[in-house]
């Protein structure tokens, strides 16, 4: 793997959005997956 070397602003912020991406996603797979449990 190569390390990217850049300023904090740049890929901070890049890194930030990406794992809030991440996690609003399973947030969201997880409370349909809950729905679908309570309506069976």
């Amino acid at each position: 793997m190569r390390f990217i070397i850049c300023s904090f602003n740049e890929c901070g912020k890049g890194i930030y959005v990406f794992l809030f991406g991440l996690s609003w996603i399973y947030l969201e797979n997880e409370s349909v997956r809950i729905k679908k449990m309570e309506f069976s």
